[in-house]
């Protein structure tokens, strides 16, 4: 299944795995300084190098994977319904509360200051395709839950 990711979402993923390489060339040179101080079964700066070496190597497996199978997605504009990569502002009939998500996979989380509802949650397969002034209805641990979209914007 392909990984849907807006362009910032995108791009923010290739300068992780750019940061990474480069920490995978610093990591290689303390592997092998350390190497050269000696016996390696005691040698603590070794070990720590090896394992932070080991971590990094598989955070750049895991974005090239994630960047290699990734579809970009772009609002359209017209934002007539809600789609990934769009910010949803959501009423709770309830008490009225007003809470605003960016429709977005956990990758996207923390580019800017609005959370990420994935499309994959309950609240966000709800929510996608609906319109402004739709009504979501949600059974969850605290019972049912009913939202009204009234905002869709392409921030």
């Amino acid at each position: 299944m392909k990984t849907r990711l807006t362009l910032a979402g995108y791009e923010r993923l290739q300068a992780r795995l750019t940061e990474f390489k480069e920490k995978q060339v610093r990591l290689r040179d303390e592997v092998a300084r350390a190497r050269s101080e000696g016996d390696l079964k005691e040698n603590a700066g070794y070990h720590a190098a090896r394992e932070a070496q080991g971590i990094t190597e598989f955070q750049i497996r895991t974005l090239e994977f994630k960047l290699a199978d990734a579809e970009i997605v772009e609002s359209n504009g017209a934002l007539e319904a809600v789609e990934t990569g769009t910010t949803i502002t959501l009423r709770d009939l309830d008490n009225e509360a007003e809470r605003r998500f960016r429709l977005a996979e956990m990758e996207e989380a923390g580019l800017d200051e609005v959370p990420v509802m994935t499309p994959n949650s309950p609240l966000g397969k709800a929510v996608f395709g609906k319109r402004i002034d739709e009504i979501i209805e949600l059974n969850g641990p605290r019972g049912r839950k009913r939202y009204m979209v009234v905002g869709i914007s392409a921030e």
